[in-house]
């Protein structure tokens, strides 16, 4: 029997919970083929995410992380230090992620840390569209 699993559909958003914009957005995609850099998307209580990426020889200062119209882009490149190496095993190539984020997530901060940039997402409904408990009589 032939399973089918949507987990490489919920790789590329945040927070976004409908489903056929998951379709839409994967299969249009162009990075389906791209694995790197690795990442972990991490969702604790509260609506809070976090996006973890394995950036071991990135400096923050050759990232870019851009968020407009509920699409967050990172992106990174080393630049070329011209070194003799014997051996290679270290990454350092140019990269582009792009996650569709759902409405009132935002971007809580981002830093480096250990080869680690970690994007810290929080997810503000505003107070008129949360969900109201009426009392019956």
């Amino acid at each position: 029997m032939n399973t089918f699993s949507i987990a490489p559909l919920m790789r590329n958003s945040v927070g976004f919970d409908r489903l056929e914009s998951f379709f839409n957005q994967t299969l249009n995609s162009n990075n389906l083929t791209s694995s790197f850099p690795h990442y972990n998307i991490i969702k604790s209580k509260n609506d809070n995410y976090q996006i973890i990426f394995a950036l071991a020889g990135y400096d923050k200062k050759n990232i870019e992380i851009i968020h407009k119209n509920n699409n967050l882009t990172i992106s990174g490149d080393i630049l070329d230090d011209s070194k003799d190496y014997i051996y290679r095993g270290i990454a350092s190539r140019k990269f582009q992620k792009s996650f569709e984020l759902a409405e009132h997530v935002e971007i809580a901060s981002a830093k480096m840390q250990n080869g680690l940039l970690i994007i810290d997402l929080v997810k503000n409904v505003p107070e008129e569209l949360q969900p109201k408990h009426i009392m019956i009589n």
